[in-house]
């Protein structure tokens, strides 16, 4: 098999895997409970953050989605964890929700939004991505294109911030 083939492959088998624990996830009553906190490496539930620190590190995730616009490539949390020197801590993911929110908010309606550049780990659309979508009043992308669509919104914001 080309080794295209190969990666294109693995990408669908990720994405599947991903698919399949989002419904375990929903079948599950108890799921919600456990949704519920955020966890670090220890074990230990990440706290909630106030409005100012989410603005605050909204503020360095731009600048930082920024630089990755420019050079033309994605990031994970992880990336952004690393490239903040470790001063991004581990966030509930309803913080991360709002941060990303944060991020665009002086976004113009006509360009994509520069938290798309927040992939998730195996390099497809973030989990918060649509959520992100919604609270900006973006229109919904259906399941079956969100990825597509995530893609060409990615590839419009390399062209926008490659001169900028």
């Amino acid at each position: 098999m080309p080794d295209a083939q190969k990666k294109a492959l693995r990408r669908w088998r990720g994405n599947l895997r991903h698919r399949q624990r989002e419904e375990s996830r929903a079948a599950d009553p108890r799921s919600d409970e456990k949704a519920t906190g955020a966890t670090s490496d220890r074990g230990v539930e990440a706290p909630r953050l106030d409005r100012e620190a989410v603005v605050s590190l909204a503020d360095r995730i731009r600048l930082l989605l920024q630089d990755a616009a420019r050079a033309g490539t994605t990031v994970t949390w992880g990336d952004l964890r690393r490239r903040t020197g470790g001063a991004l801590p581990f966030l509930h993911p309803d913080d991360q929700g709002e941060v990303l929110v944060v991020v665009d908010q002086h976004t113009p309606p006509d360009e994509p939004l520069l938290s798309a550049l927040v992939a998730g780990a195996d390099l497809s659309p973030h989990g918060l991505y649509r959520h992100i979508r919604f609270s900006h009043g973006r229109e919904r992308v259906p399941d079956a294109s969100l990825e597509m669509h995530w893609r060409m919104e990615v590839l419009e914001l390399f062209q926008l911030w490659r001169h900028r």
